[in-house]
């Protein structure tokens, strides 16, 4: 049985669209590799979506470890910018983000 709990109905129109845990979605079948990714259904309106439609991994094509690495990098360089651009360092941004 798959957790679907964190997972709503993704179409406006729907009388359930946005609602976690409705029991609503059921999992119609698998794709990718491995068929690791699951295809949703909401059995309300009927409607078929990825479970990754609405993420930054929606159509993407590298593996969730390199996706992460990614997104990790680009946190790190917009940080760098930002300290630069601000006149301070890394962590002066850090402190600046906490409040501190």
């Amino acid at each position: 049985m798959d957790d679907l709990s964190r997972f709503c109905c993704l179409i406006s129109a729907c009388h359930e669209h946005g609602k976690r845990d409705a029991g609503n979605l059921t999992v119609c079948h698998r794709y990718g590799p491995g068929r690791a990714k699951r295809m949703l259904r909401c059995r309300t309106c009927k409607a078929r979506f990825s479970e990754r439609k609405g993420t930054s991994h929606f159509g993407s094509h590298l593996p969730p470890e390199k996706a992460l690495s990614v997104l990790q990098y680009i946190v790190a360089v917009s940080r760098r910018g930002s300290g630069r651009s601000a006149k301070t360092s890394v962590s002066g941004m850090a402190g600046m983000a906490r409040g501190s």
